[in-house]
């Protein structure tokens, strides 16, 4: 994830999953310099915030921030 920070990417579709350590986990399918990608996060807030987006919103471009050094969001 730390290598996708602050590069406009668009995120294709994505999945919650549970995760092996706990908790979700969250599986992005994304385009980054045209290329498709998968990467995947337990950011709790990257979680909720993709959770409010309709499905009718995907795909869409977003950066994805690191805020205040604690977690990250899309912008």
């Amino acid at each position: 994830m730390s290598k996708l920070l602050n590069t406009e990417i668009t995120i294709v579709k994505y999945k919650i999953v549970p995760s092996k350590f706990g908790g979700n986990r969250l599986d992005l399918q994304i385009k980054l310099n045209g290329e498709l990608r998968v990467t995947w996060t337990s950011s709790e807030v990257l979680i909720g915030m993709i959770k409010d987006i309709p499905a009718e919103g995907f795909p869409f471009s977003t950066i994805i921030k690191k805020v205040n050094d604690q977690h990250y969001e899309f912008t």
